[in-house]
C-alpha cells in the first residue's frame, strides 16, 4: 500500500491535488543525501508516531467506556 499510494513533491492547493502520504514522504526523504532533508523525515516520524500513539489511546478509552455500558454480554 505504501508504493500504490503515489506520490509527489508539490504541495497541495486544493483537496483535490495530490499530495504524498507521510510514511511515503518519510520513505524518500530518509534516501535523500542531504541531512536537512534527512532531518525532516525524522521530525516527520516522529509525528507519525504520536498520531497512531493518540489514535491508538482515544480508541482504548472509547472501548473501555461502551464495555462498562454493555449489560449481560
Amino acid at each position: 500500500m505504501l508504493f500504490t499510494a503515489g506520490y509527489t513533491d508539490f504541495i497541495p492547493t486544493s483537496l483535490y491535488r495530490p499530495a504524498a502520504t507521510l510514511p511515503l514522504a518519510i520513505f524518500f526523504q530518509l534516501s535523500s543525501p542531504f541531512p536537512e532533508v534527512q532531518d525532516r523525515a525524522y521530525a516527520a516520524t516522529v509525528i507519525l508516531t504520536l498520531i497512531i500513539l493518540i489514535i491508538s489511546i482515544t480508541t482504548r478509552i472509547i472501548s473501555r467506556k461502551y464495555r462498562k455500558n454493555q449489560i449481560g454480554f
